[in-house]
C-alpha cells in the first residue's frame, strides 16, 4: 500500500547543484543599473531547473533583503517562502506565495514584534458528490503539534496497519477546538466505508492542535486533510 499525502501548506524543497545564472544591480527604485554611483540592491539567481529559481537580494552593504523562489523570471512568478529582511539584519517578512498569490503573511516591526499575521487556508467540501476547494482567510490557521512533517509522520504511521487494495482520496474534515481538541471528524467521499471507519479513528486520536486564530482571539476552525492511496 503506498500513500501519499496533501500537504496542507507548502513545504519548500531542499535543492542539490544550484548553478549560478546571473548577478544583477539595481538602483533604490529597483532599476536596473550598472553605475556605481546609484547600485542599491544586488540580486543573484540561481538555476534550480528549467522552472525554479532560487533569487536572493542584498543591500549595497551585502546584508540580506530577500530570498525566495520563482518558477519563472519573465514573467515573475512566485512559488514558496520568501523572507525579508531589514537593513539591521531582523526578519521583516515571512510570507508563502502560491502562483504569486500571497497565501500567508506575517509582518514583523524592527523590535521583532508581529504587528500583521493572516493566511489563506483551503477548505475542501463536497458539492454534488464532487471535492470543491474554498478558500478562506484567517490570522492564524490551527496548526499540528511541531509542524507538518510531524502530522505526515502521524498519519503515515498510523495507517501502517491498514490493509487494503483501495485506490483513491479519502478526504477528511475535522474541527480543531479553542482548546486544540478535535471533534466533528466526518468523511466527505464516501469510498470504502471500513477504511474511512478507521481514517476517522486515527483522526479522532490525534494530539490536540496549536488552536487557530481570528481578530486577537482562540476560535474554533473547521479543517480539511485529503488522503491519497494509490
Amino acid at each position: 500500500m503506498k500513500l501519499i499525502l496533501f500537504y496542507l501548506f507548502m513545504i519548500l524543497p531542499f535543492w542539490l547543484n544550484a548553478q549560478e545564472i546571473d548577478t544583477i544591480w539595481y538602483n533604490n527604485k529597483w532599476e536596473k543599473t550598472n553605475d556605481v554611483k546609484t547600485k542599491h540592491y544586488l540580486r543573484i539567481i540561481e538555476k534550480i531547473s528549467s522552472d525554479t529559481f532560487f533569487v536572493r537580494d542584498f543591500y549595497e552593504t551585502k546584508a540580506k533583503q530577500m530570498e525566495g523562489y520563482y518558477s519563472s523570471l519573465n514573467p515573475e512568478i512566485k512559488n514558496g517562502t520568501f523572507l525579508y529582511w531589514f537593513r539591521n539584519g531582523k526578519i521583516q517578512l515571512e510570507t508563502i506565495f502560491k502562483n504569486n498569490e500571497q497565501r500567508q503573511v506575517r509582518q514583523y516591526d524592527e523590535n521583532g514584534n508581529i504587528f500583521n499575521e493572516w493566511e489563506i487556508l483551503e477548505i475542501i467540501k463536497i458539492v454534488n458528490g464532487k471535492p470543491i476547494k474554498e478558500l478562506v482567510s484567517i490570522e492564524r490557521a490551527p496548526k499540528f503539534p511541531n509542524g507538518q512533517e510531524e502530522l505526515n509522520k502521524y498519519i503515515v504511521n498510523s495507517l501502517k496497519e491498514i490493509n487494503t487494495n483501495f485506490v483513491g482520496q479519502t478526504n477528511v474534515q475535522f474541527k480543531v477546538n479553542t482548546d486544540g481538541t478535535i471533534s466533528d471528524v466526518k468523511i466527505l467521499d464516501q469510498l470504502d466505508p471500513q477504511l474511512n471507519k478507521q481514517v476517522m479513528k486515527i483522526i479522532k486520536k490525534m494530539p490536540n492542535w496549536i488552536p487557530g486564530k481570528q481578530n486577537g482571539k482562540l476560535v474554533a476552525i473547521k479543517m480539511s486533510l485529503p488522503i491519497n492511496f494509490e
